[in-house]
């Protein structure tokens, strides 16, 4: 979690360091990956609060198609920057796709905790 606070706060300096607001099509689509990652992350802390392992294990699952989108969206949005943001915007979707990934690992840990558990008590 400590991560993915440190990685909020890359997102908040980059933001500052932007030359332009970013058009609506260009804070759509950044807006939408990150309520993708938030969504993870959010699912992965509920996932361990309740030991829940079908829901930590769908984190996991939806987690890997976050590079994807990054991705998806980079190249969506590319046109509609101006070049001297461009680094900016790619470091933003990067720490939005690290929260992500972030979450996945709880919730892996969510699954292992509860493989463990399941081992060792007694029948």
């Amino acid at each position: 979690m400590e991560r993915i606070a440190d990685h909020a706060s890359r997102i908040a300096e980059n933001v500052l360091c932007l030359t332009e607001k970013p058009n609506e099509k260009v804070f759509k689509t950044i807006s939408e990956v990150s309520v993708f990652a938030k969504k993870a992350f959010d699912d992965s802390i509920k996932s361990l609060f309740r030991k829940d392992y079908t829901l930590a294990d769908d984190v996991v699952s939806k987690a890997k198609i976050i590079a994807s989108l990054e991705e998806d969206a980079i190249k969506e949005i590319q046109t509609e920057i101006v070049q001297a943001d461009f680094s900016n915007i790619r470091m933003i979707m990067e720490s939005i796709r690290r929260t992500a990934e972030y979450a996945s690992d709880i919730a892996e840990v969510v699954l292992n905790l509860n493989i463990t558990q399941n081992i060792t008590q007694p029948s």
